[in-house]
């Protein structure tokens, strides 16, 4: 019966649960989500429609408030807002999701060709642009967040491997 003893496990399991999630964490993984936002951006500013081009500059990536070291979100969104000045592009809601606009009428509670409560509402259709460059580039996006990822986790094994090999050698090998 042959029977082997294997030394060196530990710091291999050390190097796996503690080095390697501590140093993916943050800025690694932020970064990779960065990356992997880009092409979903991109797409969203070809999809957009122009007037002025403010919709176009306006849609970006950003870190989520949310966001720890644990749980890393990243949003693709449109500036708007007061604070935005020149860029704000609060109309974007209206052109992603459609909307209704009312006219306000004379009357009592009318028909539906006078409209009801004297109003009578106008739709305006909906020109999605982020939620279909989402669709179309979300295997994409996927992927460069795991090329991003194994390079990551590359660099970390090359920093923390020739010391924990060192170690190995030493306990299995005695030397």
């Amino acid at each position: 019966m042959i029977q082997a003893r294997v030394e060196g496990l530990t710091e291999l399991k050390d190097l796996l649960e503690r080095k390697l999630p501590e140093h993916i964490q943050g800025k690694a993984m932020q970064g990779a989500l960065a990356q992997a936002a880009k092409p979903i951006v991109t797409e969203a500013r070809k999809n957009a429609p122009v007037k002025t081009g403010i919709l176009r500059r306006a849609i970006y990536s950003l870190k989520a408030r949310e966001s720890t070291r644990q749980k890393a979100i990243r949003l693709i969104t449109v500036r708007a807002g007061k604070r935005q000045g020149k860029r704000d592009a609060y109309y974007w809601k209206w052109i992603e999701f459609g909307r209704g606009a009312s006219t306000a009428k004379k009357g009592s509670l009318g028909t539906p060709e006078r409209g009801f409560f004297g109003k009578t509402v106008k739709a305006t259709l909906a020109q999605p642009f982020l939620r279909p460059a989402f669709e179309s580039q979300k295997m994409r996006a996927i992927d460069v967040f795991k090329a991003t990822m194994v390079s990551e986790i590359e660099k970390v094994s090359a920093k923390y491997g020739k010391s924990l090999r060192r170690r190995i050698n030493r306990k299995v090998f005695g030397a």
